[in-house]
């Protein structure tokens, strides 16, 4: 029966973690796995390159939208040569519309948006028809592949528009990455300068902190008070995910990276067992 994790069941896994270390977490969630009949792949990375806390760390899980962050850095690395890049008008249409389109979906049927502020809508809102726009505006998928090489990640791919991108059979590498791979190309991305400045860095750091669709993921795991700069991915074929850069009052950044794979498509059930996953991760990290 599919049922939202309790807060009871959160305290129980926050009692289990505590007492282990980081290969006893591993079991912990595969226990939890078998229960809800979901696969989970989880990396807990510090900003220095230390690995506190996995599980799943190399097998590969479906994007989804968490690609979008890095969309919008490529554009953002394309605009540092190219200064009115950002300001240049897009023409939207509306049979270009796709599901899950909240900022797009409001234009009138043919209209203009700066790609600043498809930019921001597809890491906010994760706007998809923003995504393909932007896609289109710097070459197609295989530019965002080459972003992923650039940051030293040699698993990462992307291979497809929206909505395409978010399936594909057992085995089908295509869209894809795995929870240790994404987890250093997000730390290089947003906490060192290998690609973007730090203007460019904290713009995107912002629009994570405002997204919209990941409230109850990993921003539900962590303790009140720490910064969540976010961006979840979601299928309609059991993939839910979330990734993040999180920094707890010591002042330390972190980035938690978390891909779950179920046989049926549970939301409910797979954001509280990312929230769960949360909790544990963030017990590995010194609050001093």
């Amino acid at each position: 029966m599919t049922h939202a994790l309790t807060r009871r069941h959160l305290i129980g896994g926050i009692a289990l973690a505590a007492l282990a270390c980081p290969v006893q977490a591993a079991s912990d969630l595969a226990e939890f796995e078998r229960r809800h009949g979901m696969h989970i792949g989880a990396v807990l990375r510090a900003s220095d390159g230390r690995i506190l806390f996995t599980h799943r760390a190399d097998e590969r899980f479906r994007l989804c939208s968490t690609f979008k962050i890095f969309l919008a850095a490529e554009v953002f690395r394309r605009a540092a040569t190219d200064p009115r890049l950002l300001q240049r008008p897009i023409t939207i249409r509306a049979a270009d519309r796709l599901g899950n389109s909240p900022v797009t979906a409001q234009q009138p049927d043919v209209a203009t948006l700066p790609v600043e502020t498809l930019c921001k809508a597809a890491v906010e809102r994760s706007d998809n028809s923003a995504a393909n726009y932007l896609l289109g505006l710097v070459g197609g998928p295989s530019a965002v592949t080459r972003l992923f090489r650039t940051l030293g990640d040699r698993t990462s791919r992307l291979d497809r528009i929206e909505p395409a991108l978010n399936l594909g059979a057992p085995g089908d590498l295509r869209d894809t990455t795995t929870p240790a791979a994404i987890a250093g190309s997000l730390n290089a991305l947003l906490l060192t300068p290998t690609v973007l400045g730090e203007h460019q860095r904290a713009t995107l750091l912002v629009w994570m902190q405002n997204e919209q669709n990941g409230t109850r993921r990993i921003r539900a795991g962590v303790p009140k008070g720490w910064t969540v700069a976010n961006k979840p991915g979601t299928n309609n074929a059991g993939a839910v995910n979330d990734i993040a850069v999180i920094r707890p009052p010591s002042g330390q950044f972190y980035v938690l990276t978390v891909y779950t794979a179920a046989t049926q498509n549970r939301v409910a059930q797979s954001e509280g067992a990312i929230a769960e996953v949360a909790h544990r991760a963030a017990l590995k990290i010194p609050t001093r």
